[in-house]
Formats: C-alpha cells, structure tokens, sequence
C-alpha cells in the first residue's frame, strides 16, 4: 500500500535522463512485487525544463537556475509533496533553487553518496562542472569514503559522451572508447573498487555492469529512492 505522496521530477537536464528515470520508476516498482495495477504506481510530476546547457558554458547560469526555481516552485503549486532533481550538477545551485520552498526536497548528491558507503574507493564520472564543484568529493569526505577524481583527458571524454547522448548521436564507437579509458583509468589505481557514474546521463552510455568493479549509478539510485518514497522504506 502507497503512502500517498506526489512525487515531483524536476528534469529535463537532459531530457534522455529524465525519459529513462521515469521508465525505471516503473520497473522497479513493478520488481518490487508491489506494483501489479495502475493504482499501485508513484504518482509523478515530471516538470522537463529545456534550460541551457551549463555542462561546457556557465554563461547562462543565472537563466538555468532561474528556470529550475520556477520549475520547483510549479511543481510545488501542483500538489508535489516530496522533490528530487534529476541532474547532478545543477545541485550546485541547490540553496537557491530551494530557498523559500515548502515542499520536501530530496538532494541526489546526498541519495548516491549514502549508496556509495561500502566502496573502498571511487572513481567519480561526471560533468566538468559537477567535478570542478566538488559536490560529490565534499558529500564522500563526509561519509569517510575515498574517491579519485577523473583525468583532464577522461573529464573530457565524458562531457563529449554526455553531449552526444543528449543529442541522441551517441555512436557505438564512441561508448567503446569511453569504457575502456574508464576501465583504464580504474586498473592504475589498485584500491578503485567502484565507479560512479554522477552524471544521470551517463548511465545511458555505459554498459549496465563492469567485470572487477562495482558500478554505481545516479539515475538508478534515484529511481530507487522514488520508489522507496512511494512504498516506503
């Protein structure tokens, strides 16, 4: 039985992400055993927001984050009682996004960092600004968890790959040069034990599961964390 919440999705950064945490909503609430009817199922908002693109340029900042506020705020006139964000690095702007705000917000920074507790070490994969941010490093410093942050030419190699998937032009050859440059990366350093993919497109781009190391997905743990908002925990 639900517990009657309004689940709020404030998405569409990028859109690829937002469609795919939606379909994963619903498969894991159905996996679950709990979801068999059409009543059984998380009541979604999903407010898709076409902001600009802060991943190579920060020069619209104050537009993106502008729009997100609304994009909270419409969710909460709509009746959302609980928030998540489905993008990584737009919680680089939480507070003001938040500020003023009544609704339950969930952070996903805070969601993956807690699903990360049992990694000896992780290698961090995301979007130049989530790296550059520290948002991850500072929530894993607090939970004692050892990270390593991505090289200059792997830190690159993603943000191509993140672009490509949000524009759907993402080739074959391309997600097999990512993955071995990731799995390079991971052997160099021999305490690496997870990879974390903090950027919700990614895991539309990486294969599901990697021999020799565990494979933390922010767009899986977000699902999860819906479907535990609506079922409880």
């Amino acid at each position: 039985m639900s517990n009657a919440k309004t689940i709020g999705i404030l998405g569409g950064m990028g859109p690829q992400a937002s469609c795919e945490l939606y379909r994963l909503v619903n498969e894991k609430s159905c996996l679950a055993g709990r979801a068999a009817h059409n009543a059984d199922f998380p009541h979604l908002l999903l407010n898709s927001l076409p902001v600009p693109d802060l991943i190579r340029d920060r020069d619209a900042e104050q537009k993106t984050v502008a729009m997100a506020r609304d994009g909270a705020f419409a969710l909460q006139r709509a009746g959302a009682t609980d928030i998540l964000m489905s993008c990584n690095t737009m919680h680089l702007f939480q507070k003001t996004i938040t500020e003023g705000l009544n609704t339950r917000f969930h952070s996903l920074i805070d969601i993956v960092a807690t699903s990360m507790k049992t990694a000896r070490k992780v290698l961090l994969l995301g979007s130049s600004t989530t790296i550059e941010a520290g948002l991850y490093q500072k929530a894993l410093k607090k939970q004692g968890i050892l990270y390593q942050e991505p090289s200059d030419a792997l830190r690159n190699q993603s943000v191509d790959v993140i672009l490509a998937t949000i524009g759907q032009n993402l080739m074959p050859h391309m997600v097999t040069a990512y993955t071995e440059t990731v799995l390079q990366e991971a052997r160099n350093d021999p305490e690496i034990d997870t990879i974390g993919l903090v950027c919700t497109e990614l895991p539309l781009a990486f294969p599901p599961k990697l021999k020799d190391f565990c494979l933390i997905s922010s767009l899986n743990e977000a699902a999860n964390y819906v479907v535990s908002l609506h079922f409880g925990r």
